[in-house]
């Protein structure tokens, strides 16, 4: 009788993120899944599943194993108070050597807000900017007044520059990115709004380039995001599996990064396609804005402190970053 040869067992994993198939996202994790299963000589295989929510719920779906995978957001969530800062406005240096920033925070503060998962890698989501219908904004003087889609941190910011932040949808279990985009089309559509604080993802996903006309690159405020995996899932995984994972984590994390700056890319391209005008901040200009964004870092690392959160070190640490960048 010839010797049985025992089958290695084949994981299947569940992945699930907000970007639609065929997006830049979508598909860069689609090559991490044929990486991974190309590594794994075909055992491990990731099934990635359109989630269309946004907010707590990634986090809340992945801890019940609705997914076994998930691209989470940080931005003013509970879990996440410490990922504030880096997201807080200006604080991130512009340049490309933000993952090694990013990778440097995890390694000294950050990882400690995670010990109920298992963190991939993380990454940055691409910086906010100004859209408005009507107005041209150059100024900080232009800013004023104007009545602004905006929730959280950055109704906050819109606030302390002089405009009027207006929250559509506030962040919730059932709010659904349809929902979102819903919102948002409508009140810039029928002018209860005259613009939006956000990425330029956003103008291009909501079909914002309809009711817009001018975009005013301000390149503040970087939400950081994580892909991370349900801890039991991977404590079920055998050594050899998790080592690939670990292996093509560096590899992977650059390739989201460069798909996610391919988004906002094709998004921006759209919108000068469309003649839409493309607004630039003069540097002393530049220099007011951030100026005037300062009190309300502060106030935020100084409230995040008075909970016992390192906040004022990762804020220090990401300051010595921009100076060494410069």
């Amino acid at each position: 009788m010839g010797t049985r040869v025992k089958a290695e067992k084949k994981f299947t994993l569940k992945l699930a993120i907000h970007m639609e198939p065929g997006r830049p996202t979508w598909l860069g994790y689609e090559r991490w899944a044929k990486k991974l299963e190309e590594a794994s000589n075909g055992r491990i295989n990731i099934d990635i599943l359109y989630s269309g929510v946004l907010g707590i719920e990634e986090w809340t779906n992945l801890k019940s194993h609705y997914s076994d995978i998930a691209r989470v957001f940080t931005m003013g969530m509970d879990p996440f108070p410490l990922h504030t800062v880096p997201a807080l406005p200006f604080l991130m240096p512009s340049g490309e050597n933000n993952l090694t920033i990013l990778n440097s925070l995890y390694d000294k503060y950050l990882y400690c807000e995670w010990k109920g998962v298992k963190v991939l890698w993380l990454g940055l989501m691409s910086p906010y900017n100004l859209h408005t219908t009507k107005k041209p904004v150059r100024k900080l003087e232009d800013f004023r007044g104007l009545k602004l889609q905006a929730h959280g941190l950055v109704a906050e910011l819109v606030d302390i520059w002089g405009g009027t932040p207006i929250t559509l949808i506030e962040p919730g279990e059932s709010v659904s990115r349809q929902d979102i985009a819903n919102a948002h089309y409508s009140a810039l559509k029928n002018g209860a709004i005259d613009g939006t604080v956000s990425t330029f993802e956003v103008t291009k996903d909501f079909q914002l380039y309809e009711v817009t006309k001018y975009h005013t690159y301000l390149n503040t405020v970087r939400d950081v995001n994580a892909t991370i995996m349900n801890l039991e899932t991977w404590g079920s995984l055998p050594q050899d599996i998790q080592e690939i994972f670990d292996n093509l984590n560096p590899w992977a994390q650059r390739e989201l990064d460069t798909a996610q700056k391919a988004e906002s890319g094709e998004a921006e391209a759209l919108l000068k396609q469309k003649g839409h005008q493309m607004l630039e901040l003069s540097q002393e200009e530049r220099l007011r804005w951030i100026k005037a964004a300062k009190p309300l870092n502060e106030e935020k690392i100084s409230m995040l402190e008075s909970q016992g959160i390192r906040a004022r070190e990762v804020a220090q640490e990401l300051s010595r970053f921009s100076q060494l960048s410069t």
